[in-house]
């Protein structure tokens, strides 16, 4: 079993550390984030910050480092929206 330490990413453990409560969302996200690749925590990190111009400028690295279309969709930008998720759910953040 995976643990938070497990994550490269800081941003990534904060955000899980910080605002995820059920002891199973928590492990869920540990287990997608420590499997990912740096390129991609590191995306979700700048997906959550709001950074979409950095989210950008990953996603078109990896894809021309020859990661898969599905790949950068799955471990970066959803993984990143499932925090973004629980987020909006908890009241920590809201969408204009």
């Amino acid at each position: 079993m995976a643990e938070l330490s497990d994550i490269d990413n800081e941003d990534i453990r904060f955000e899980i550390e910080e605002y995820v409560e059920h002891p199973e969302e928590i492990q869920r996200l540990i287990d997608l984030f420590s499997a990912a690749r740096p390129i991609h925590q590191d995306m979700a990190a700048a997906l959550i910050a709001g950074e979409h111009h950095l989210v950008d400028e990953l996603a078109q690295k990896a894809l021309a480092d020859g990661i898969e279309a599905l790949e950068v969709m799955d471990d970066g930008l959803i993984a990143g929206m499932g925090i973004v998720g629980i987020k909006f759910r908890e009241n920590f953040i809201f969408v204009p």
